[in-house]
């Protein structure tokens, strides 16, 4: 029966075929694949930036820029996003006066050689480690910059890594990570003090309340902005495990780049989304933490308070990580405002059954 309700509709399936064979001026034609956006021409961007022309070196800066300043133990300091990268090229290429009086004539890139290919960010990079299709490359860099109202030529000389990624099928500076080289002579500046003869990085406003905090630390987590998260995290975050294990916030910020950029766990599968459903308090609200605390007495003036959460996170499978239960949230206050000091995890064995503990799904990832 079924073989000659088949046959039946064959005549009709050949009419169809050929009615569509038809359609050859069809002036869409065939699909053709999207070619892959050309690497960033860092030359391009700092052509641009030196010659003052300071819109059209934006326009080649993602959303997320960065600028990266380190010391000279190579620590990174306090970053320009891309809102003070544009207040600092108009300044300094709009004429208006720095440190001591200084005004730049005229800046000029003298060397900008590749010393890598380019290659994907990993979980331990400043930048772009949260994004699956960020790239980096580092380059030799020199810049001379001329001020002409004392005779004076600045040298910067040596190392820089360019951070790229593609958005709206452009790839974009996403940020650079300045190792230049500092010296005792006046000419030979680092590309960061260049900078900060007419600007320095301001530190990020912090949120104004521990409640703040939470939200935003939600909406960070879930909009996958993890730069938001270095920010928000303590130098000295510690998230804790029911049986006491303890890590950092380099391995908290690590797991959860992995997370957002959909590296894979020890199994194999990636997270496609995330999802906090929920994120109540469960208790008499934020209290302060006692001196005996174990986790967290030891830095003065920290408040906590237990935390209801429900997380979702989808896997590439189809199948979800339900994630339930109770957490305990310390958090401390800087002049800046509030930021998240750590974690106690006792998701685990307090949600709905079937459910995991956060710090479950975390250590899935190396």
């Amino acid at each position: 029966m079924t073989t000659r309700r088949h046959l039946a509709l064959l005549p009709a399936l050949l009419l169809a075929a050929v009615l569509c064979g038809c359609g050859d001026d069809d002036p869409a034609g065939p699909d053709v694949p999207t070619p892959p956006p050309a690497p960033l021409d860092l030359e391009i961007c700092l052509q641009a930036y030196a010659a003052g022309a300071v819109d059209t070196y934006l326009d080649t800066l993602h959303p997320q820029f960065r600028f990266v300043p380190t010391d000279d133990q190579g620590a990174q300091t306090t970053p320009y996003d891309r809102n003070a990268e544009s207040d600092l090229a108009t300044a300094m290429f709009g004429g208006m006066a720095g440190d001591e009086g200084a005004v730049l004539d005229s800046l000029a890139v003298v060397v900008l050689l590749p010393q890598s290919d380019w290659r994907s960010t990993e979980r331990g990079d400043p930048l772009g480690a949260h994004l699956p299709g960020a790239v980096k490359r580092t380059y030799q860099l020199g810049l001379r910059a001329y001020r002409a109202d004392i005779d004076l030529t600045w040298t910067v000389d040596g190392l820089l890594d360019a951070y790229a990624d593609t958005l709206g099928g452009r790839s974009l500076l996403l940020g650079l990570v300045d190792h230049t080289l500092g010296g005792r002579p006046i000419e030979r500046l680092r590309w960061a003090d260049l900078r900060r003869v007419w600007a320095e990085p301001q530190e990020p406003t912090l949120p104004i309340s521990p409640d703040w905090l939470s939200l935003q630390l939600v909406a960070a987590h879930d909009n996958r902005d993890w730069l938001a998260l270095t920010e928000l995290l303590h130098p000295e975050f510690r998230g804790i495990q029911p049986d006491g294990t303890t890590h950092g916030r380099q391995h908290e910020l690590e797991v959860l780049a992995d997370i957002m950029a959909g590296r894979p766990d020890t199994s194999g599968v990636t997270v496609t989304e995330l999802d906090v459903q929920r994120w109540e308090s469960a208790g008499d609200g934020w209290q302060e933490v006692l001196p005996d605390d174990p986790w967290f007495g030891d830095v003065p003036k920290v408040l906590a308070q237990w935390l209801d959460i429900r997380i979702i996170y989808t896997l590439d499978t189809g199948e979800t990580w339900d994630v339930d239960g109770l957490v305990r949230m310390a958090v401390l206050e800087s002049p800046r405002g509030w930021r998240l000091l750590g974690f106690y995890d006792y998701s685990d064995g307090t949600g709905d059954e079937g459910s995991l503990g956060w710090w479950q799904v975390k250590s899935r990832f190396p």
